[in-house]
């Protein structure tokens, strides 16, 4: 069990593994809805995944993907899409500990910020993972 939430402590989470496909995005929509360069998250199966403490707002990012975010201080907290609906994507940035899940891979690297230097030892993939 590792747990999480946002930076004002308004809302709260918990997660069960398994965890898998942890990895740094570095879509244009990740980068936009972060103000980060990138953004590290993992998933985990939705039924192994809940909110604790308050209750996080929902933007809808495209017609299939949703992202949470806390209304009060803005930390993203967790990305879902229709076309994995039986998984959730939650940001590595906003667990107690960050450290509790590694990266695997980097993805959308076409969409790359230049000056960013990425891990080598990491597999790469110009898109998403196949």
């Amino acid at each position: 069990m590792i747990e999480g939430g946002c930076l004002c402590k308004s809302i709260r989470y918990a997660a069960e593994g398994p965890f898998f496909d942890a990895a740094n995005c570095h879509c244009t929509e990740c980068r936009a809805s972060s103000g980060a360069p990138f953004l590290s998250f993992f998933s985990v199966a939705r039924d192994r995944f809940r909110f604790t403490k308050g209750k996080p707002r929902e933007y809808r990012s495209s017609p299939v993907d949703v992202r949470s975010f806390c209304p009060d201080c803005g930390t993203q907290l967790t990305f879902w899409t229709s076309r994995a609906a039986d998984t959730i994507d939650v940001t590595m940035g906003s667990l107690d500990d960050p450290g509790a899940v590694v990266a695997e891979a980097d993805i959308w690297l076409r969409s790359k910020v230049p000056w960013v230097v990425r891990d080598e030892r990491l597999p790469a993939h110009e898109k998403a993972r196949t």
